[in-house]
């Protein structure tokens, strides 16, 4: 599990510092956030799920949240 962890805060350091590698450190936190919400195979559940108990909430469902009142009328 852990080297499962590791390997994909290397792959995400390695995409996402081609865009500015001086702040790979400030980089962190969102890559982290984005496998703690990824769905992983053995539990079918994100580490956030297990965690939290919910679904976690994205900044696009804040550019969402809006349109839920319009279709509920």
């Amino acid at each position: 599990m852990v080297e499962h962890l590791i390997k994909a805060i290397k792959h995400g350091l390695t995409v996402m510092v081609v865009i500015n590698i001086q702040d790979w450190d400030l980089l962190l936190p969102k890559i982290l956030f984005g496998y703690q919400c990824g769905i992983q195979a053995n539990t079918k559940y994100s580490p956030f799920m297990v965690l939290i108990g919910r679904m976690p909430r994205l900044t696009i469902d804040n550019s969402f949240s809006g349109l839920h009142d319009v279709f509920d009328e």
